[in-house]
């Protein structure tokens, strides 16, 4: 066994760019990124979702989606949204509506990267 002046912890580092391979790279195009954005809101169990598109697809050009899903709480964007390649499924897992999760790797958040400088997320739950 180590002494305890042996002992030494490390922890990994990464580059930004790994976020490039786990995913943003996957949506490249603006219907694969809208295609992911609707899963999304399929599994917070959103009735609707609504997305609004500018007339001309260009440098300053804005998308909008959004939708009637359950939200998201300040710690649940912390503790959830912002962790990249969270897991959260089971093998059949559902919503609480009765859905089958559609997503599973907790990368398709990084959709709206693929083809956008500034994603801004505003989320909404229990009227706060």
């Amino acid at each position: 066994m180590l002494k305890e002046a042996e002992k030494k912890s490390a922890y990994f580092k990464f580059s930004p760019r790994i976020l490039d391979h786990l995913g943003i790279s996957a949506y490249n195009s603006v219907q694969k990124c809208l295609s992911e954005l609707a899963a999304n809101s399929y599994d917070a169990d959103a009735a609707e979702v609504r997305i609004t598109l500018p007339d001309t697809l260009g440098e300053d050009a804005g998308i909008e989606v959004s939708d009637t899903g359950v939200g998201m709480s300040l710690a649940d964007l912390e503790d959830k949204f912002l962790f990249i390649g969270r897991y959260r499924r089971e093998a059949g897992q559902r919503t609480t509506k009765g859905r089958l999760l559609i997503g599973s790797k907790g990368i398709g958040k990084l959709a709206g990267f693929g083809v956008a400088g500034t994603v801004q997320v505003i989320a909404c739950q229990g009227g706060i």
